[in-house]
């Protein structure tokens, strides 16, 4: 079931005023506002991709999984029988998105971190050089986006800690862009046309590659309702290929993927 913005934030916000008693755990608020942010995206994203939650896996280099993930969205036409387990091949792998319910700047650089690792993973076939001819879309990597419920500082802040926290992050690695309930937004901006017919609001964009400067902006629904769907469309015309027998060659997997066959 699909909720809509204002019903997500009178949740969210419900949410964190929620005082548990210490015997469930310090997670309980952290994992309800997780859930209701899948609810409100069901509504956003097309019908043939799913929501879920966990890490994303590579067949490539070293780092073969990802730290876990609130939300993951992924093609399941990619992902073989991976998701089963929480676990979500990077071909197959549209968007990941950090949900903390009061950003702070340690918040940042944590979820700037996660979103890296993710965004630094390669894939099957999966051509991520900026190629706008192919997508028409300027940036190939699953998207990454932080979503935060509030917090305590001003505006101008929020845009000083990313910058901050992307500095030694390689462009193509960084977020694509950042929500903070009920009304702040933060993204790219340029001065010239974008290419490629990639997605722009009056010079508002999520391509940290072609960016000039890191906006805070006000009032962003329209913005993150629309470059969510976009990107998650863009990014799923990639060619990456999902094959199995790739996982099965990892010492990694192996017997994750044979036991998944008898499943």
């Amino acid at each position: 079931m699909a909720i809509e913005f204002n019903e997500l934030t009178q949740l969210c916000q419900a949410l964190r005023d929620i005082t548990p008693p210490q015997d469930v755990g310090s997670n309980l608020k952290g994992s309800a506002i997780e859930a209701a942010v899948r609810h409100y995206l069901r509504g956003l994203v097309p019908e043939q991709y799913e929501i879920s939650s966990g890490r994303a896996i590579t067949s490539f280099g070293a780092a073969k999984f990802s730290r876990e993930c609130d939300v993951v969205i992924y093609d399941p036409r990619k992902s073989g029988p991976f998701p089963m387990v929480g676990f979500f091949p990077i071909e197959g792998v549209l968007a990941v998105i950090e949900v903390k319910t009061t950003l702070t700047e340690k918040g940042m650089r944590e979820d700037v971190g996660k979103i890296r690792r993710v965004r630094s993973m390669e894939a099957y076939q999966g051509e991520y050089a900026e190629d706008r001819d192919k997508t028409g879309f300027g940036d190939n990597r699953p998207l990454g986006v932080v979503f935060a419920v509030t917090t305590a500082n001003r505006s101008a802040k929020i845009a000083q800690w990313l910058q901050q926290a992307v500095a030694s992050v390689e462009l193509h690695q960084r977020p694509n862009f950042g929500m903070i309930l009920p009304d702040r937004f933060v993204c790219y901006g340029t001065d010239y046309p974008m290419a490629g017919g990639a997605k722009r609001l009056r010079g508002r964009h999520m391509y940290p590659t072609e960016a000039q400067q890191i906006l805070e902006l006000r009032r962003p629904q329209t913005l993150f309702e629309s470059f969510l769907p976009h990107g998650v469309e863009m990014r799923a015309r990639c060619p990456t290929t999902f094959d199995i027998e790739r996982y099965r060659a990892c010492s990694e997997f192996k017997p994750l993927v044979d036991a998944l066959a008898c499943a």
